[in-house]
């Protein structure tokens, strides 16, 4: 069976996505002819076709030379090696050469997009055009499965699995496996708010340092570091706390971004999921524990409060 792969990622260009269909390429049993991106660090190889750019879009000039392309290698079958975004010319390739073709998809080119409105249908409607779409992974299959309503085919990802250690089973050692695992997500999460935490501190020291009171204990000639301590920190230190506080509530209720790139079971994925599954159990449970969590951290930061601001006092 002559296979026609058609992808913006191949070798030498780095990465996963790239090495898996180097490799398929390699270990192909029949004809094979490539259609890629221009890589001025690629070796001459007849079997692959590059195009002008470093990178593909579906335009019609693009569309037209692929077709030629094809049509001059004749294949039995197409396969896009990504569902976006030349898959979108499926449907024409298989007009112009009377053959059928299948879409490939790896993780995060399909579970990316399936998180925003609008990207979410196009990929859905690319996919489900496909006359059969692989997936290389059980969890990416499931995943395109309930975006099309269609069935999948698992490929498998290529991988000797006997090289990868299983998780420990229990105790501190699988307690510190997941932190390990979480360190990622969680230190992204951090630095995408750190920024405007930090901003919004700034200001409100700045502010507070600017208070009358502040001026007065400069005046009578406290020390500086008396006055840093207990006349701005210590009067600052309950809305810092506040936004500290309700920060990391909000972090446990997940983020779904992050938690899609890096494949992680959190809430924000459990509850979007929840949304468009319409699984009203799930939905109304999760609430519940979002403001179960809200509670709580209100409540510690009203204890917090008689700790931090001396004019607070609960009768």
């Amino acid at each position: 069976m002559r296979l026609l792969l058609v992808t913006n990622d191949y070798p030498p260009k780095p990465g996963g996505i790239q090495q898996y269909l180097g490799s398929l390429a390699a270990a192909y049993p029949d004809q094979i002819h490539v259609i890629a991106p221009a890589d001025s660090a690629a070796e001459p190889d007849e079997r692959v076709s590059r195009g002008a750019s470093a990178f593909m879009w579906p335009t019609r000039a693009v569309s037209r030379w692929i077709v030629e392309r094809a049509r001059a290698f004749e294949p039995d079958v197409v396969l896009f090696g990504a569902p976006a975004p030349l898959a979108i010319l499926g449907p024409r390739l298989r007009s112009a050469l009377g053959v059928g073709y299948g879409v490939l998809s790896h993780g995060a080119d399909v579970t990316l997009p399936s998180a925003a409105p609008g990207l979410r249908q196009a990929v859905a409607k690319t996919l489900r055009d496909a006359d059969v779409r692989f997936a290389v992974s059980r969890y990416t299959a499931g995943r395109v499965e309930r975006l099309t309503g269609e069935d999948v085919v698992f490929v498998g990802a290529g991988v000797d699995t006997t090289l990868f250690e299983p998780p420990p089973e229990g105790g501190i050692e699988r307690f510190l496996d997941m932190l390990w695992h979480a360190s990622l997500p969680i230190i992204s999460m951090v630095i995408v708010s750190f920024g405007a935490w930090a901003y919004s501190v700034r200001t409100m020291v700045l502010n507070t340092a600017q208070e009358p009171f502040v001026t007065v204990a400069r005046a009578k000639g406290l020390p500086e570091n008396l006055i840093e301590r207990r006349y701005i920190l210590r009067v600052a230190a309950p809305p810092i706390v506040t936004s500290l506080m309700l920060g990391l509530t909000a972090s446990l209720g997940g983020a779904i971004l992050v938690e899609t790139v890096f494949n992680w079971p959190g809430m924000g994925r459990l509850y979007y999921d929840a949304i468009l599954a319409a699984d009203e159990s799930v939905i109304v449970a999760l609430t519940f524990i979002y403001t179960l969590m809200y509670i709580a951290a209100r409540f510690v930061l009203e204890i917090l409060y008689l700790f931090l601001d001396p004019r607070i006092r609960y009768t």
